[in-house]
């Protein structure tokens, strides 16, 4: 068998009720070539002793420690002390679980061919036990691509749209591609569907398997599944540097990612069409989104609808104007 190695990263914080299930998915992995950095976000629970427990019996596992900073700034902490001998890394929630033989049967597969981006299958299980695998991780037969860029793979593949562009779990990063390349903004959200996007227009070579590699825990108070107004601002920040650097690069937009740049306008018009006055905490974020979003629309095409220009160029008017009709109807 071939000596790939593997990091996985796992951040955590306060993570003590289903951390150790993480751990073991990785200790009991058929392959043994791995190593576990187990990033501890500042937690305040019994989740670092657990991790430091199995630590002391399996040299693989690596704990770093930092102040807490939010999903993110943990990820990228674990990018940063990265081992010199891995080959590929992967993300691994402390919530979440890796197959048993998940490594073993994606290195029998990516052994001689060593593609930038490896993609699998992932299986969701909610909270009351029930399992489906996620639609957009299954392409019904095995793929590899050489020789090509990520809008080539998928104008060659279009039923594919999702594959290599949202989730950051669900696949396989060759180290060696990664380079400066990290994480956006603090709380992960946005960020995780960004990163896949930037590192996937670093590739020349994509692979993806019928392999369920990465089981995934959906609970109801999860990072993603909590979004107040920080994070939302935290999002809008990390949209507005990942089209800086798709303009910058002169980048096209996948069919999946075709749709971004709404997603972006939506945050930003959320901020400037609230009730609420734009406080000075919102407002150096919007005016750094205004070049952006405009080079944005010029450069896809894209219409945000009658009031774009307004929200856009002029948003603290907009908004007062937003708050004048609002009072009157009220």
């Amino acid at each position: 068998m071939s000596n790939i190695k593997f990091s996985i990263i796992m951040p955590f914080y306060n993570s003590e009720d289903y951390i150790e299930r993480a751990i073991l998915s990785v200790i009991k992995q058929s392959y043994d070539n791995w190593e576990l950095i187990a990033v501890n976000d500042g937690s305040q629970d019994n989740s670092f002793g657990i991790v430091k427990r199995y630590s002391k019996n399996d040299l693989r596992i690596r704990i770093l420690s930092k102040e807490n900073g939010g999903y993110s700034t943990a990820v990228n902490f674990g990018l940063d002390h990265l081992s010199k001998e891995s080959d590929y890394f992967c993300i691994l929630g402390s919530d979440d679980e890796l197959e048993t033989t998940a490594l073993e049967q994606i290195c029998n597969k990516i052994d001689g061919i060593l593609p930038d981006l490896v993609g699998f299958v992932t299986m969701q299980i909610n909270e009351s036990g029930n399992k489906r695998i996620l639609p957009s991780t299954v392409p019904y037969k095995d793929i590899y691509e050489h020789d090509t860029d990520l809008i080539s793979f998928y104008k060659k593949h279009i039923e594919l749209n999702q594959l290599f562009v949202v989730r950051d779990t669900s696949r396989l990063f060759k180290t060696s591609v990664l380079g400066d390349l990290r994480y956006f903004g603090k709380y992960g959200i946005s960020a995780d569907g960004i990163f896949s996007s930037m590192f996937a227009y670093k590739c020349s070579s994509f692979s993806h398997y019928n392999i369920v590699g990465y089981i995934w825990h959906i609970r109801n108070n999860s990072v993603s599944g909590t979004m107040n107004e920080s994070k939302k601002l935290d999002s809008l920040s990390n949209w507005n540097e990942f089209f800086k650097y798709v303009v910058k690069n002169g980048y096209e937009l996948t069919y999946k990612s075709s749709s971004y740049p709404k997603e972006f306008y939506n945050l930003f018009s959320y901020f400037v069409l609230s009730k609420n006055k734009i406080d000075e905490q919102v407002l150096p974020v919007l005016n750094r989104c205004q070049s952006t979003l405009k080079i944005t629309k010029q450069r896809f095409k894209f219409s945000y609808g009658k009031m774009s220009s307004l929200v856009i160029t002029f948003p603290r008017l907009a908004n007062f104007l937003f708050r004048i009709k609002h009072t009157t109807k009220t």
